[in-house]
């Protein structure tokens, strides 16, 4: 779909080359750089929020917001963020 740009607890910023309608409903992979609670990816659900035009035309930002997320993707997620500094 995309590259990540920004990430918290609540949403992910990506950049892409395909414009994503706002209210569209995504299952997102992201792939861990390590494995955290024996895990090397996080499958979750997103909405898209807002996209628009990147600095390079060539490409879109898209605003995502995370739903959905079990206890342990939570944890993860928070994890990846403490670790990696997003």
């Amino acid at each position: 779909m995309g590259h990540v740009v920004d990430i918290s607890m609540k949403g992910i910023m990506i950049l892409t080359k395909e414009k994503i309608d706002e209210g569209g409903l995504f299952r997102l992979e992201i792939v861990l750089p390590e494995e955290l609670e024996g895990r090397d990816r996080l499958n979750i659900r997103a909405k898209s929020m807002w996209c628009k035009r990147d600095a390079n035309p060539d490409y879109y930002v898209v605003g995502l917001e995370l739903e959905d997320m079990s206890m342990m993707d939570e944890e993860i997620l928070m994890d990846y963020i403490r670790q990696y500094g997003y």
